[in-house]
């Protein structure tokens, strides 16, 4: 038997071989996909082995099941069956066809990009993900971790409430974010402070007479006689009484 005869007649047989083997080697390595994987969960979140989280168990497509996986675990193992970009890729089942902002982008924890999809959807927060309150819900993670007066309470608008607020934390210092501005003018909020009251939060130096005297000269006591400082500008909600330091009053006007 020449030596080409003999290779030919032990072809087949490594052949046979490797399918033999690789078919044992896929049955231990790959799960079946013709049945759900019940061993895709030890309780409630943690995967079997590398991959094992497909096939999905049943009822997989509940936010408490596979939200909660992607909480404990991350999202790359959904990446490589939903594509990188979590569009679909050949599942043709995109994350986002059910929640428009997760899993969330590169850097959105900065307040300009989480900010501004708030403020266009902020629906699309108030969900499991981070509670119908946004105390946290199932990722754990609460908006007022990071800034507690926002999102604002119900009524906030109101002077007796966001008014009150800024004078128990001593000033509007909290205010003077990417929300509304370092200068209150607007920020990524686009809701300027000036708006509704134009002289607060007073300019530095404001308790200066040469800052707010020269003010009340040129436009009298009206917008000072608020609901910040009183009608009679004995205080009001801020505590702060002009005659405290004008104990006889000042111009025309007098202490009653």
């Amino acid at each position: 038997m020449t030596r080409l005869q003999s290779g030919a007649r032990f072809l087949p047989s490594v052949a046979l071989a490797l399918f033999v083997a690789g078919a044992v080697l896929g049955s231990v390595i790959l799960p079946s996909c013709s049945k759900p994987n019940s061993n895709a969960f030890t309780g409630a979140t943690t995967p079997v082995g590398a991959g094992s989280i497909f096939p999905h168990p049943a009822n997989f497509q509940d936010p408490k099941l596979h939200g909660i996986y992607a909480i404990a675990n991350g999202t790359a193992g959904c990446a490589v069956c939903h594509g990188a970009n979590y569009q679909g890729s050949w599942t043709k089942v995109s994350c986002y066809s059910c929640h428009r902002l997760y899993p969330h982008p590169a850097g959105y924890q900065n307040p300009l990009i989480h900010g501004a999809d708030y403020l266009a959807n902020n629906a699309s927060c108030a969900t499991l993900c981070h509670g119908s309150d946004l105390e946290g819900g199932d990722s754990g993670v609460a908006c007022a971790s990071c800034h507690p007066l926002y999102p604002h309470r119900n009524g906030w608008s109101n002077v007796y409430s966001h008014g009150i607020t800024t004078v128990e934390l001593g000033g509007p210092q909290n205010c003077a974010t990417t929300c509304h501005g370092t200068n209150f003018k607007g920020g990524n909020s686009m809701v300027s402070c000036f708006e509704c009251h134009a002289i607060y939060p007073h300019a530095e130096g404001w308790v200066s007479g040469a800052q707010h005297g020269a003010y009340v000269q040129a436009n009298g006591f009206g917008p000072c006689s608020t609901t910040c400082h009183g009608s009679f500008l004995e205080g009001g909600l801020s505590g702060v009484s002009c005659y405290a330091c004008h104990p006889n009053g000042f111009g025309n006007l007098k202490k009653r």
